[in-house]
């Protein structure tokens, strides 16, 4: 019903129907609309597939579980929303919360650093997916035509008006993919400094012999 109506087309009086059922029967499963949604949210995690450690490294791991979850916001734009404004609040997400914060712990971090940088990558990932459902007119109310896909006035916006070809959706692939490189790349230099750190300082003061 998201994906075809929006949030906004989804109430218990309308799901009861869908389901042949009185809208007072779905309390008897869940208390409210916001566990409803809290349900929905869950279906899309779980959707988003957690590399596991034998499906490669630890960067490996994140990539590939970025893609994933990227791909099931271009799947259901409309409900996608859920996933980047709900706090994670069933058994089913907080297990897919564990598994993505394994994935740091698992290359190091602490509990302190692992928790940045899911919030760091979450970040991103969520960014890129709205501005991904955004740039394909798949929001509310979209408009049928866009200012910036008419090449604005290069005199008034001169900076707009260069930008503007890449600002499509045939450029959405690259720019992803470049951003997610940048920061998985970051990770990688916050992980040396990890290493760095633990590292056995050598004894000052030794006399060399011979």
């Amino acid at each position: 019903m998201i994906d075809s109506e929006g949030l906004e087309g989804l109430n218990m009086r309308k799901l009861g129907a869908e389901l042949g059922c009185e809208a007072m029967s779905i309390y008897h499963h869940l208390p409210g609309k916001a566990h409803l949604l809290d349900a929905v949210a869950e279906l899309l995690l779980l959707g988003v597939h957690v590399a596991a450690k034998a499906e490669g490294n630890w960067v490996e791991r994140l990539r590939s579980t970025s893609h994933s979850y990227r791909s099931v916001a271009v799947a259901h734009p409309r409900a996608f929303v859920l996933l980047a404004m709900r706090r994670f609040n069933t058994p089913g997400m907080l297990r897919a919360l564990n598994d993505i914060l394994g994935i740091f712990r698992d290359a190091g971090f602490d509990g302190e650093m692992a928790t940045r940088l899911f919030r760091i990558l979450g970040s991103y990932l969520n960014g890129a997916a709205m501005a991904a459902i955004t740039v394909r007119a798949q929001i509310p109310d979209a408009p049928d035509s866009l200012m910036i896909e008419n090449r604005p006035d290069p005199e008034q916006f001169p900076n707009v008006s260069a930008a503007a070809p890449y600002l499509g959706e045939a450029h959405l692939e690259a720019i992803f993919e470049q951003g997610l490189e940048m920061m998985l790349a970051q990770f990688g230099a916050e992980r040396r400094k990890l290493l760095r750190a633990a590292r056995p300082t050598a004894k000052r003061g030794t006399r060399r012999r011979g």
